[in-house]
């Protein structure tokens, strides 16, 4: 381009790099001999282009020298399997350095799985080679563990975490032979998925007029506008179980919009 801002930014950078070239003490090319800079300017600059790429091979050196300490650090990817993944797709190696043998995972895998992320019936959202990557990280960071509680069931149950088995698919269970067993009031953490309604109008402002009901779907002939029964059940009883959650509304100003203010609401019925 001939734009004069262009032309003009591009000569001052040049002059402000050249300057810090030439004072850095550090360039490769500062440190040879003066007769062979002075020698140099007459010639077509192989020298410097020589030093180049010199240097730029010793910083990719130097990066892979730094970066080889820290292979064998615990350090743990994240869960959406994005960019942490692919930092050392090795990671089998990590465990085989340990003495430990490492099976090939996904080896019935055929070729829609391992070059399209597909199957004959669903598609896959991640690659075959970043969930074994994965697998072969997370038994990594936890092998120290595994192996000090070897034969129980913390070490069989960490295993199963690191394949990314969650309690809801396997649980386990372990009961003594012969033993008196103690019964206590125990119980395991687990996080549930839900999905709710949201009325408060915090979000968008025309949440707060909504209704949830049962419609009968034209589309789908096993759909139907209600639940019929019998009406010969006056000798028994039912229950009905219902959940809601009231918002915080303590920071609506900071809102755009005027939130309604609710005065009364219908949470449950039915007739």
């Amino acid at each position: 381009t001939n734009h004069p801002e262009y032309i003009s930014s591009k000569n001052r950078y040049q002059v402000s790099g050249s300057n810090y070239d030439f004072n850095n003490n550090s360039r490769l090319l500062n440190n040879l001999p003066s007769w062979v800079i002075e020698a140099e300017q007459d010639s077509n600059n192989e020298i410097v282009a020589l030093t180049q790429i010199m240097s730029g091979y010793f910083d990719t050196l130097y990066n892979q020298l730094t970066y080889l300490k820290e292979l064998k650090y615990n350090n743990y990817i994240s869960g959406s399997l994005t960019e942490s993944i692919d930092e050392f797709p090795f990671n089998d190696r990590l465990i085989d350095n340990l003495g430990i043998n490492t099976p090939e995972l996904f080896e019935n895998s055929g070729l829609l799985a391992q070059f399209l992320q597909r199957d004959e019936q669903i598609n896959f959202d991640q690659r075959l080679v970043d969930i074994k990557n994965s697998v072969y990280k997370n038994i990594y960071n936890n092998l120290n563990f595994i192996l000090k509680s070897k034969g129980n069931e913390k070490s069989i149950r960490n295993f199963i975490r690191c394949l990314g088995v969650g309690e809801e698919v396997l649980a386990f269970n372990a009961y003594s032979d012969k033993a008196d067993y103690e019964l206590t009031s125990s119980y395991t953490t687990t996080i549930s998925h839900k999905k709710y309604v949201d009325f408060t109008s915090l979000l968008n402002q025309t949440d707060g007029e909504a209704t949830v009901y049962q419609y009968y779907d034209s589309n789908n002939n096993n759909s139907v506008g209600l639940i019929s029964g019998s009406n010969q059940l006056d000798e028994y009883s039912f229950s009905v179980q219902s959940e809601f959650i009231f918002p915080n509304k303590e920071n609506q100003e900071t809102l755009p919009y005027n939130v309604p203010n609710v005065v009364s609401s219908s949470l449950f019925g039915f007739h």
